[in-house]
């Protein structure tokens, strides 16, 4: 085989792993990082945390009320979610907590990206987000490795088998398409299969607009970089058919993706295009059956360069294109459900070994229904079944695919004298390796009204990719999947006027068969991985104008590796993952339609590995804490119909680094405008 051909193969597949210049071999071994054990100190912490909660609540309720305060921040029991449960439930009668980022926080989040809006949320560092635009997005929940986190859009999984993890690449999705998002952590296996290992993040798309036959929206800006963004879209509902239909440009100079050493050479700037185009209709041919076709298409094209501190002239063309449908039908107290959905992604790199091309389809298509019991009980049960195939003609196998199995079903304890519970199991059978099955065990008490004390236990698997069964020459058919425990507990509480939330949770995971890269044999199972972490979360609406906010994550990790003599070896390691992060916010509404937010990050020191780009030796390396000021502005024109903003990032200009070798972005901006029309 040629050496030259096989490290360009690699190197092509940067998107997913050739990032900070680790080649991607090496990268899987060094990265697959989990969270272990924590202090014991902080068990009494977190005991007294609870406690302090419960003890307070009716303190909290006690707050002023005021009808006019605005109620879009306010975190309600009553609010409908549907990621904990696959189906339409109050956040009441759900026993699982689920982080909802609405479409007025988005709308507040003008100027920013997806990834940015997800680093705000406890428990979620996404590694990229402010470095060069076209820069990958790795997502770390909880502290697992991105391939551990199953992206979803509108329930249906859209993972990447072109890449070594198969995870979903988030530059794809424009915040302008997104009506919301839930955000579920811990293991999600067995309502959604493989890849929900840390958790999941389902992103809601815009729906058709239901008051009025036509409706036009849009928005435009300009910011720092030469970067313009703008949006077009139409929805509306004429009788028993909807429509929403929405197009998006993004386009920026960037910077260099790799950070200079040196003041005398000039490295090039690294810029980034984006055309996104989604379509849904909703039609209602018969009372009790809603048919929902669905169409999305988004083109990224970036510039990249060669690894930590190299300039190079790189290119990266990728395609999304994302179709299918959702049937439901009301079957008198039951209802069932089918979902269909196709993603293709198609990949083409050039760089200097010249140009390579990897294409990818997932089909997922999901049978389930719903019924009631009685008046507490409900039962959902299906079958999914998942293809996905890699377009590739240097593999162990021309073309690979794969295929999995999963009939499951899940049992709903909804409300029953303060008690919600979910119990659910999960049959897998794979083409490749066999079968396997998960579970799931999760109740959750109301004490008062206003306080909820939650557990669950749940297993988890992820399935080898395409990459790691068939790849030549490390591939291995062998495989099993790694297979995850997951423990979690905590309280949450929502005063009686709902101007005060907070959050406590405390969750174990550990992991075994994971998956690691070595040179020679290649692809194996082999090392075991713990993590552990707390995360806290307060929202105060002090009054109608003013409302701050905060969230607190800490992690802490082992993973392990069998040695000889029966003495395995143990390490902590949590590349590019702070162990203490916070982010802490500040909203300000001196005039009715005006509003001013400030808000704060902190990421305490990391670790990271620097590969040198002709050995591939390892380095051990420390990027130093941080903190970014970040601010946001917008006035409502009277009507309601246009909103103008100013969003300013790294207010004070902080030097700091997400991955070492590469760039940041200094302070930056876009100003705009959003329109709502008819």
């Amino acid at each position: 085989m040629n050496p030259n051909r096989t490290r360009g193969r690699y190197a092509t597949r940067r998107s997913e792993a050739y990032i900070d210049g680790i080649p991607p071999p090496l990268r899987q071994r060094f990265t697959l990082i989990q969270l272990s054990g924590m202090p014991r100190f902080f068990l009494p912490f977190r005991l007294s945390f609870v406690l302090v909660l419960i003890n307070l609540a009716p303190t909290l309720g006690q707050t002023p009320t005021d009808s006019s305060s605005i109620a879009a921040d306010n975190v309600l029991l009553d609010e409908i979610v549907v990621t904990a449960s696959k189906i339409p439930l109050p956040l009441r009668e759900t026993a699982k907590p689920v982080q909802i980022i609405s479409r007025e926080e988005i709308r507040r989040g003008a100027g920013r990206d997806l990834s940015q809006l997800l680093q705000e949320q406890a428990g979620i560092i996404v590694n990229g987000a402010f470095s060069s635009p076209g820069k990958d997005k790795s997502i770390f929940v909880r502290g697992a490795n991105s391939e551990y986190t199953l992206v979803l859009i509108d329930g249906q999984p859209v993972s990447d088998p072109t890449g070594l993890s198969g995870s979903f690449d988030l530059r794809f999705l424009p915040l302008e398409q997104i009506e919301r998002v839930e955000i579920l952590k811990g293991s999600q296996s067995t309502l959604y299969g493989p890849d929900a290992i840390a958790g999941v993040i389902n992103i809601i798309s815009r729906k058709p607009a239901d008051d009025r036959p036509v409706s036009v929206r849009g928005s435009a800006s300009y910011g720092s970089l030469n970067t313009f963004e703008g949006s077009i879209g139409v929805s509306g509902t004429a009788g028993s058919v909807g429509y929403d239909v929405s197009y998006q440009k993004y386009v920026t100079d960037g910077i260099s993706e790799a950070a200079n050493p040196s003041d005398t050479v000039r490295f090039d700037k690294d810029g980034a295009e984006r055309d996104a185009v989604q379509a849904t209709i909703d039609y209602a041919p018969a009372a009790g059956i809603k048919i929902s076709p669905y169409f999305r298409y988004s083109a990224w094209d970036s510039d990249f360069d060669g690894g930590s501190f190299t300039d190079a002239a790189n290119t990266n063309v990728l395609r999304l294109y994302n179709p299918g449908f959702s049937t439901d039908v009301a079957l008198g107290p039951a209802t069932l459900r089918a979902n269909y959905g196709y993603t293709q992604t198609d990949r083409t790199f050039e760089n200097a070994f010249g140009e390579s091309s990897l294409n990818g389809a997932l089909h997922n298509a999901d049978l389930y229904f719903t019924t009631p019991i009685n008046d507490v009980l409900q039962v959902v049960g299906g079958i999914n079944y998942q293809r996905q195939q890699m377009l590739d003609t240097t593999t162990v196998v021309v073309d690979p695919s794969i295929s999995l199995v999963s009939p499951y079903a899940t049992l709903l304890l909804r409300n029953w004298r303060g008690f919600n519970a979910e119990l659910g199991y999960r049959f897998n059978h794979h083409s490749a390796y066999g079968s396997n099955s998960t579970f799931s065990v999760a109740p959750a008490y109301y004490v008062t009204d206003q306080i909820q004390v939650f557990a669950s236990y749940t297993t988890g698997f992820k399935v080898p990719t395409l990459f790691q069964l068939y790849a030549a020459p490390f591939g291995n058919q062998a495989l099993r999947p790694q297979r995850s425990r997951t423990v979690e507990v905590g309280s949450q509480v929502l005063s009686s006027n709902g101007r005060v939330t907070a959050q406590a949770t405390y969750f174990r995971r550990h992991l075994d068969d994971v998956i690691i890269f070595l040179f020679v044999p290649g692809y194996l199972n082999q090392d075991e991985q713990d993590g552990s972490g707390i995360e806290l979360t307060a929202s105060w609406q002090i009054a109608r104008q003013l409302r701050v906010s905060g969230q607190y994550t800490y992690l802490d990790g082992e993973t392990t590796t069998p040695g000889s003599q029966e003495q395995d070896s143990s390490f902590v390691n949590l590349l590019r993952r702070p162990r203490h992060s916070l982010t802490a916010s500040v909203r300000y509404q001196p005039l009715p339609r005006l509003n001013l937010s400030v808000q704060g990050l902190f990421q305490s020191e990391r670790d990271d590995l620097f590969f040198d780009p002709v050995t591939f030796v390892p380095a051990s390396v420390t990027l130093s804490s941080f903190v970014l000021i970040n601010a946001h502005a917008d006035y409502q024109l009277p009507g309601q119909r246009f909103t103008f903003f100013v969003d300013i990032k790294n207010l004070t200009n902080s030097s700091y680094e997400e991955v070492y070798g590469f760039n940041t972005l200094g302070r930056n901006g876009q100003a705009g405008v959003q329109f709502n029309l008819f």
